[in-house]
């Protein structure tokens, strides 16, 4: 199926891209909404996105849930809109 192994390049500098997320230069606070049971970004990436953006010392909030990928909770749903209430009282002094 594959004529060279994944260890030849470009394969690891695409990969090593694709997944990541920007963990530090944020100016403005960040909502994550996280199921632990996503089987489309598994939890072991969330844990780790998690550390970095604290390691960076990025202002941000973690709401978990056990619901599928983009599945949102009540839970999950408040935090949204306390969220925005947040970010729309700190525009408006």
């Amino acid at each position: 199926m594959l004529a060279e192994p994944l260890s030849v390049e470009p394969v690891p500098a695409v990969a090593d891209a694709y997944p990541t997320v920007p963990t530090d230069g944020y100016s403005a606070p960040i909502l994550l909404c996280i199921n632990v049971t996503d089987t489309t970004v598994p939890s072991p990436l969330h844990g780790v996105l998690v550390a970095q953006l604290a390691a960076a010392g990025v202002d941000f909030h973690t709401v978990w849930g056990t619901g599928k990928h983009t599945q949102l909770n009540p839970q999950m749903w408040t935090a949204i809109e306390q969220f925005v209430a947040r970010i729309q009282s700190s525009d408006n002094p």
